[in-house]
């Protein structure tokens, strides 16, 4: 028989995960399968905004959670945020190399080059048009074509 902390500890990752849902975007709280209800609930719960009110949401949820395959739901959310965090780390990555593209030029582009195995003029092309262009429009302009293609090729390499 199990005790009441540890049913308790179960009821309260159970809360959790279901206040993990609210975090998540409404598309891919779709592609999950909840039920009808769960998903009113999440819906509901992030139009709250009074602070009770979201908490006995937050407590609604978990009780549906429930009722729902925990392991399969749990393992999809942290499948989510893997996704997530790969993504971040790549628009970090990215606004790393740009910078430093900006900053040494030529060298840094052909360290870029070296790392991710790849040979591309556009982005030494986007870089001279940056260099040579006077307007502050135009030059921000070049620096997301230059955020863009850096991008796909360190996407392309991941």
């Amino acid at each position: 028989m199990e005790s009441k902390s540890a049913k308790k500890r179960y009821h309260h990752m159970i809360e959790k995960l279901g206040e993990s849902l609210l975090t998540m975007p409404e598309e891919i709280i779709n592609q999950l399968e909840l039920k009808n209800d769960l998903k009113y609930a999440i819906s509901l719960a992030k139009k709250i905004k009074k602070r009770g009110a979201l908490k006995r949401q937050i407590k609604l949820i978990g009780k549906l959670t429930k009722q729902e395959n925990v392991e399969i739901l749990s393992r999809k959310i942290q499948e989510y945020k893997d996704e997530e965090n790969i993504e971040k780390k790549l628009f970090k990555e990215t606004e790393f190399w740009r910078e430093k593209i900006l900053l040494e030029k030529d060298r840094a582009i052909k360290n870029f080059f070296l790392q991710t195995g790849s040979e591309n003029c556009d982005i030494q092309s986007v870089f001279e048009k940056i260099e040579s262009c006077n307007e502050i429009k135009q030059k921000t302009k070049y620096k997301k074509q230059l955020f863009k293609i850096i991008h796909q090729h360190l996407a392309k390499k991941n």
